[in-house]
């Protein structure tokens, strides 16, 4: 689902989606849901709200905000290896995001 939103990020940006609703937005989600296979009705279910407020994902959101701010995050992108902050960039390139990574991937020796 991230990699096929990621393809369309442009569509979720600030001028393409100011003058949208929320469950259109939401809709939006969903069409791209079920062009990887997701029903969409029931991915729209987990946007729903419920009753008392939220959706089925607000929990979820909340304990990752949580658990990442008792950490010392509270902007992205800020990357965690294994639990350890790392120093990264936003503006880095695909090659340099590959350089740190690998290494920690595949160590070697």
């Amino acid at each position: 689902m991230m990699k096929a939103v990621y393809q369309k990020q442009d569509d979720f940006s600030d001028a393409k989606t100011m003058d949208k609703t929320r469950a259109q937005i939401n809709s939006m989600l969903g069409d791209i849901a079920q062009e990887i296979g997701i029903p969409k009705p029931a991915f729209m279910q987990k946007l729903a709200l419920k009753e008392g407020g939220g959706t089925y994902t607000t929990q979820a959101l909340k304990f990752y905000v949580k658990h990442h701010r008792q950490r010392g995050i509270h902007v992205t992108p800020t990357a965690a290896v294994n639990g350890v902050l790392c120093e990264t960039s936003s503006s880095w390139t695909l090659e340099e995001w590959r350089a740190f990574i690998d290494p920690i991937l595949h160590p070697t020796g």
